[in-house]
C-alpha cells in the first residue's frame, strides 16, 4: 500500500506516541476500524429485518389466539360504542 509521504509521517508520530511500531500500529487500529465496520454492518443488516418484519406485522397482524380474544372483547365492545 502506498501511503503519501505527509499520511505516513502522522501515521509514524501517532505509532510513536502510541509506544508502537508502524506495522504494529497499523494492524492493531485497521483490525479495530475492520470489528467496528463489521459489527456495524451487521447491526444495520439485522435492523433492517426486524424493521421489515415488523412493518409486515403492522400490516398483516396474526388472529388473536382463542385465549386473548376473550379478554379483547370486553375492549373491542367499548370501543366501537365509543367511536360509533
Amino acid at each position: 500500500m502506498q501511503i503519501p509521504p505527509a499520511a505516513k509521517a502522522g501515521l509514524l508520530r501517532a505509532a510513536a506516541v502510541a509506544n508502537a511500531t508502524f506495522k504494529a500500529f497499523m494492524l492493531h487500529n485497521a483490525l479495530r476500524a475492520a470489528d467496528d465496520g463489521l459489527e456495524q454492518a451487521g447491526r444495520s443488516v439485522r435492523s433492517e429485518c426486524c424493521t421489515q418484519i415488523i412493518l409486515d406485522l403492522l400490516d398483516n397482524p396474526p388472529e388473536p389466539k382463542s385465549c386473548l380474544a376473550g379478554v379483547l372483547s370486553p375492549h373491542d365492545s367499548l370501543a366501537r360504542a365509543s367511536y360509533p
